[in-house]
């Protein structure tokens, strides 16, 4: 027997052609809102966690600045949601892209690389002229320019070079990583519709215990392999909230989902007081998988909860707003916090700490504005009106691999 699907997952579907009623979908508002948190955090993440010693924090500050001192949780979150959102479309034709594989790498493209290149650009000459020098700052990992860190950044294949991963701009590391799971994504609706998804996500995991040992301790531990499986997660948290079908349908009905999203966020807040408690410094990558399975039961419970608080809060109106260009604002905060923090903060000769907060409230009064703009010039040229408001790029809040770069 087929289930309906919830009245707001058809938002995240193309519209039909012929459908009269494509423009009255609403969107998956929480989603918009899910970015903007991820995205702010993020930036508040790199504001605190500028200088190489992160311990300058003591008392209650630390306590503060502790709860965002996990960047790179972000990320994970952000890979979750890619696979969530680009799975939903595909969903009611079991599992098959519209328009097939040249459609679908060419809407990514569109989607993801003029916002990326004309950042780079301004990031270039950014650089080029007035945060170019070394500071002992979190920037310093983006130096210096050079002809191999331009060509690896165009070509995207910059996380690949350890000497590259956070040159230029020490968020792109995860631009390079998302581009490099789409070419991943049609095989697992492969193995969705062949094997399902259990056993599509089996050998995934398989796949990314191999490669995650060999290249563990090399550059090319860079492919981040274990965001493959957290991209299969979100796929398959989409799957069992909206998908239809006797088997999605008994996995919403029977399994406890708030039960297991208060036990994973139990876990997560217990592995990170954990991290603080033994240092600042702990390898970001080592809870990954613990993330990615907090962010998709998460995902699973507050997409059925459709009255939960946490949904509607997520909903809120400056939420979904500032997640709508949450992308542009993953871009571009790190060449703005550097300008802020070299031209306008450290002329005062302030603590590190002082540093670090009013550092963290110039750069939403600053960085927020700057974005959108950015974003009305550079990326909403680029969404058609169809898909405006539904799929984006996961890193658009983005977030970071190891904490010291975040």
């Amino acid at each position: 027997m087929e289930t309906a699907l919830p009245s707001d997952i058809s938002a995240s579907y193309p519209a039909d052609a012929n459908s009269s009623s494509a423009k009255s979908r609403p969107r998956v508002l929480y989603l918009d809102g899910l970015r903007a948190v991820a995205a702010l955090y993020v930036l508040i993440h790199h504001c605190l966690y500028q200088y190489s010693n992160a311990n300058i924090y003591l008392g209650i500050e630390r306590v503060l600045a502790g709860v965002f001192c996990f960047g790179h949780y972000g990320v994970c979150i952000f890979i979750v949601l890619s696979g969530f959102c680009l799975i939903m479309p595909t969903l009611h034709r079991d599992f098959v892209l519209h328009g097939g594989l040249t459609a679908f790498f060419t809407k990514r493209a569109r989607r993801l690389l003029p916002p990326y290149y004309c950042s780079l650009i301004l990031t270039i000459v950014l650089i080029a002229t007035v945060i170019g020098h070394r500071t002992g700052m979190r920037w310093d990992v983006c130096l210096p320019l050079t002809a191999k860190s331009i060509v690896t950044h165009i070509l995207l294949i910059h996380n690949l070079f350890g000497d590259m991963f956070y040159r230029l701009n020490y968020v792109y590391w995860s631009l390079a990583v998302e581009w490099q799971i789409y070419p991943l994504f049609p095989v697992l609706l492969l193995g969705w519709r062949r094997i399902g998804p259990g056993k599509t996500l089996g050998i995934l995991a398989t796949l990314v215990t191999v490669v995650f040992v060999a290249t563990r301790h090399s550059s090319l531990q860079g492919l981040m392999p274990q965001f493959w499986l957290l991209f299969g997660l979100g796929m398959l948290a989409a799957s069992i909230a909206y998908g239809s079908g006797d088997r999605w349908l008994n996995l919403r009905a029977k399994a406890p989902w708030g039960a297991l999203a208060l036990i994973s966020t139990a876990l997560l807040i217990l592995i990170s007081v954990v991290k603080i408690k033994h240092g600042f410094g702990a390898q970001a990558t080592d809870f990954d998988f613990i993330v990615g399975a907090w962010a998709f039961s998460l995902l699973v419970y507050i997409s059925l909860a459709q009255d939960h608080p946490l949904r509607i809060a997520l909903q809120w109106r400056p939420l979904v707003f500032v997640g709508e260009f949450s992308y542009s604002l993953y871009l571009l905060h790190a060449p703005l916090i550097q300008i802020l923090l070299l031209y306008v903060l450290k002329p005062l000769g302030l603590s590190q700490t002082t540093n670090g907060w009013l550092l963290t409230i110039l750069a939403l009064l600053i960085c927020l504005p700057l974005s959108y703009l950015f974003f009305l010039a550079f990326e909403r040229p680029f969404i058609t009106k169809k898909t405006l408001g539904r799929t984006r790029p996961a890193t658009e809040g983005h977030p970071d691999r190891a904490e010291s770069a975040g």
